[in-house]
């Protein structure tokens, strides 16, 4: 797995409050922010994806009287042997 150096800017208060909290979870820094990061990417990925769903059942079909009804299949000849 490739490795990416992300640097973020926290000011001390924030820093104190985060360092806090993944010390009482027993993790790093790092893995409390990622773990955030991944939970919060997976539900806004969640919501696009229900988003996207409700959009296609919402959009408009085709006219039902425009549309000609469904044409029966065609018996097959009668052949003589």
């Amino acid at each position: 797995m490739r490795t990416e150096r992300i640097n973020v800017r926290l000011d001390a208060t924030t820093n104190e409050l985060l360092r806090a909290a993944a010390a009482l979870d027993g993790k790093s820094l790092t893995a409390f922010l990622l773990d955030a990061a991944r939970a919060e990417a997976r539900r806004v990925l969640a919501e696009e994806d229900r988003l996207a769903w409700a959009r296609r059942a919402a959009a408009p079909g085709p006219d039902p009287a425009s549309v000609a009804p469904p044409v029966p299949p065609s018996r097959p000849a009668h052949v003589d042997v």
